[in-house]
C-alpha cells in the first residue's frame, strides 16, 4: 500500500499504483488503513478525471435514478401525493426491482429514520441484486446502527467489497466500520486489563 502511494506521488503512473492498491487490498482485505488510503486514491484520480474511461455507464444508472426518482416525487407532490405514497407505488409496480427497493430504504433509513422498514427494504433489494456493493454496505452500516451485530456487519461489509472492490463509497465506509469497532475493543480491553482484585494482590505482595 505504501508502494502504491510513493508511485502515485513519485511518478502519477496511475495503472501501477491501482494494480499494487488492488494487490494491497486482496493482502489484508480488513486492514482499515488499506481500504482509506485505496479509497482515497480513487476519490483523488475521480477528481482529477483520470478514471477508467471505459468503465460501462450502467454505473452511472443509480444516480440517474435518483434524480428520476426525485423528480417523479417532487411532480407527484405538486399533485397533492408525497414522496412515500410516490415510493411504494413505484414499489408495487417493480417488486423487484433492487434499484427502486433501495431508494426507498434510503428513503426511509435517512428521512424517516424508520430503520427497521429501511432493514426490511435493504433486504428485499439484496435479494433482486446480491451482486450491488452499494446496497450490501448500505445494509452491512444499517446492521452495525441497528443490531450492533458485529459479526453480521463485518460480512456484509466483505461482501461489499468483493462485489465492487473499486468503489471508493464502499471502501471507505467499510474503512470507517472497522477503525469504529477497533476503538470499542480497543476501550474494552483497557477497561480490564489492571482488575481491582490485582491491584489488590500485587498490593499485597509487595508488602
Amino acid at each position: 500500500m505504501q508502494y502504491a502511494k510513493l508511485e502515485w506521488e513519485l511518478h502519477h503512473d496511475q495503472g501501477r499504483a491501482l494494480v499494487n492498491f488492488e494487490r494491497a487490498v486482496q493482502a489484508a482485505p480488513q486492514n482499515s488503513h488499506v481500504l482509506a488510503a485505496y479509497a482515497s486514491f480513487l476519490w483523488e484520480i475521480e477528481d482529477d478525471g483520470e478514471g477508467d474511461a471505459s468503465k460501462p455507464e450502467s454505473i452511472q444508472l443509480p444516480s440517474e435514478l435518483n434524480i428520476f426518482v426525485e423528480d417523479d416525487a417532487e411532480s407527484d407532490a405538486k399533485k397533492g401525493g408525497n414522496d412515500e405514497e410516490c415510493y411504494e407505488r413505484m414499489i408495487e409496480e417493480n417488486p423487484c426491482n433492487s434499484l427502486v427497493l433501495r431508494n426507498y430504504a434510503e428513503f426511509l433509513y435517512q428521512s424517516r429514520r424508520d430503520l427497521k422498514g429501511a432493514e426490511e427494504y435493504y433486504g428485499r433489494a439484496i435479494l433482486a441484486d446480491p451482486s450491488d456493493g452499494e446496497i450490501l454496505s448500505q445494509y452491512a452500516k444499517l446492521m452495525w446502527e441497528l443490531h450492533h451485530d458485529h459479526d453480521k456487519a463485518s460480512s456484509f461489509f466483505e461482501q461489499a467489497v468483493q462485489a465492487t472492490p473499486s468503489d471508493s463509497n464502499v471502501l471507505a465506509a467499510y474503512a470507517s466500520f472497522l477503525w469504529e469497532t477497533e476503538e470499542i475493543e480497543e476501550d474494552n480491553t483497557s477497561q480490564f486489563q489492571i482488575p481491582n482484585h490485582y491491584e489488590g494482590a500485587a498490593a499485597a505482595a509487595n508488602a
